[in-house]
């Protein structure tokens, strides 16, 4: 059983701001240059007055995926802009959100709880989080490789904030494992 202490501080819900007008200083310095002055974008921290997704102990796999074969074959699994703002980067500092959507890795560990007695860790540098225009990616190499995954195969993943590793969960396999 997966134990997670959630009565934290209340997660920040993270949000992207964007800078359509450029102020007069970064307005004069574009004109110097002589390059267009071009939309920036940060993720910024607001208050969550919406309901934050409900964490589940039972059943915590927050992100629920049908693998693809290029998150097989490319060895980094895609996550949506969603599923990253609302179930890992809420969790996260500001500065780690900004740093990882600016293309940056990130390393994580990922906790494989497919054998609930036995959950097995992967860390290495085929496990990180990287960000690439809103698309966020998971490296799991080592994970597809261990659990021999194939497009079709449906996973379970959470954002643990006690130990601040990805949770992950193969939850059925696929037709391609029927050949």
């Amino acid at each position: 059983m997966i134990v997670i202490n959630h009565h934290q501080e209340p997660p920040r819900k993270k949000a992207y701001k964007y800078e359509f007008i450029a102020t007069k200083t970064v307005e004069q310095a574009a004109i110097a240059s002589g390059k267009p002055y071009e939309v920036t974008r940060t993720i910024v921290e607001m208050r969550d007055f919406g309901n934050p997704p409900q964490f589940d102990p039972k059943n915590p796999w927050q992100i629920r995926k049908s693998v693809t074969g290029s998150d097989v074959y490319n060895g980094k699994l895609v996550l949506s802009h969603y599923e990253f703002f609302d179930h890992v980067f809420r969790y996260w500092t500001l500065d780690l959100c900004n740093y990882v959507d600016q293309g940056n890795q990130y390393s994580v560990t990922i906790a494989d709880y497919t054998d609930e007695g036995n959950p097995k860790r992967f860390k290495s540098e085929n496990i990180f989080v990287q960000g690439n225009h809103g698309i966020f990616f998971l490296g799991w190499t080592d994970v597809v490789q261990s659990r021999h995954l194939l497009p079709g195969d449906e996973i379970g993943l959470f954002w643990d904030v006690s130990s601040s590793n990805f949770g992950f969960k193969l939850l059925s396999r696929g037709n391609s494992h029927k050949n």
